[in-house]
């Protein structure tokens, strides 16, 4: 029993395959995954895995199985939000337990099968839920990979378009690197927002909503905010007939 572990089939269409990396981190866990209890020494500790169970350190997983750290840790969130793994945190290193480990390695297949099948859709809808959601929260590392592929953006430029579109408003007088960072994700997240006339749009349609106008208080920094931003871009602040 400890040189395999089975699979279903429907884990290529289920949400975590939506991420190769995430399915990646998945699978390599189920393969480190102790399969019998037993103790194990973890430098001068004595640690006691139960079946289903793996001590895991996030450097050492990353570099064996060539996953980033960040995309790691993201992955283990979802995991863990998808209640496929617990996590305990001990001092130096943490206990990972496959929540399901017979569905992988006990239960018989065609039972595997017969259970997976019978899964409502919902559940699935749930899960690629989860995974946005997930995303949203720990995707900093991706904003900054996607800023790194993006052209340049040209502050100035941008800048001068909000300042002659909503003379009104209070005005950024300085773009230090924190302000640079978020107008840099907002402008990679997207081809479409790669360009000074999509962001002399964004602030006309800024302009046309009383009730962004109306508060002095939204200003640059609040319109290139990731979740504000994304409301806007959505039409949530647009003035209704």
């Amino acid at each position: 029993m400890s040189n395999w572990v089975k699979l279903s089939r429907k884990l290529a269409t289920s949400a975590i395959a939506a991420k190769p990396e995430y399915l990646a981190v998945w699978i390599h866990l189920l393969l480190s995954a102790s399969y019998k209890e037993g103790e194990i020494l973890v430098g001068r500790q004595v640690v006691r895995l139960l079946p289903g169970q793996l001590v895991f350190g996030r450097h050492k997983f990353s570099e064996k199985t060539g996953v980033s750290e960040s995309i790691v840790r993201s992955a283990l969130k979802v995991l863990e939000s998808l209640q496929q793994i617990t996590i305990k945190s001990e001092s130096k290193f943490s206990i990972i337990t496959i929540t399901k480990w017979s569905f992988y390695q006990e239960s018989s297949p065609a039972n595997d099968q017969t259970l997976t099948s019978k899964r409502p859709a919902s559940d699935h809808n749930k899960e690629v839920q989860e995974i946005q959601e997930e995303d949203l929260k720990h995707s900093s590392s991706d904003d900054d990979q996607k800023a790194a592929k993006a052209p340049p953006v040209p502050y100035e430029e941008i800048k001068a378009a909000y300042a002659r579109i909503l003379p009104g408003k209070p005005q950024p007088k300085i773009f230090d690197d924190e302000r640079k960072k978020k107008l840099r994700e907002r402008w990679a997240s997207n081809p479409k927002f790669q360009s000074v006339t999509w962001w002399e749009q964004y602030f006309t349609a800024i302009s046309k909503s009383t009730f962004l106008m109306e508060r002095q208080t939204f200003a640059f920094d609040w319109f290139v905010n990731k979740a504000n931003f994304k409301k806007i871009v959505e039409g949530n602040y647009n003035d209704r007939a």
